[in-house]
């Protein structure tokens, strides 16, 4: 999945903060359905792998695709 097709889904992106212990320049994007949060690897793992996936909020389900995502 791309970041343009994340962005098409309604996600996020998240950023790089001061107080947070990440590396600079590291992002994710994330999306909340009333209580639940989903949320995206981080770009380095985007890198690494070729594309995004989208976790569930107990972080047991991952989707790569975007056709899956859509639905």
């Amino acid at each position: 999945m791309t970041a343009a097709q994340l962005r098409e889904l309604g996600f996020t992106k998240m950023g790089h903060h001061e107080d947070d212990d990440w590396p600079e320049g590291y992002f994710y994007f994330s999306i909340e359905f009333g209580d639940m949060l989903f949320h995206t690897g981080g770009n380095d793992e985007a890198e690494e792998d070729g594309g995004w996936y989208i976790q569930d909020p107990t972080m047991t389900i991952k989707i790569w695709q975007y056709s899956e995502a859509k639905m």
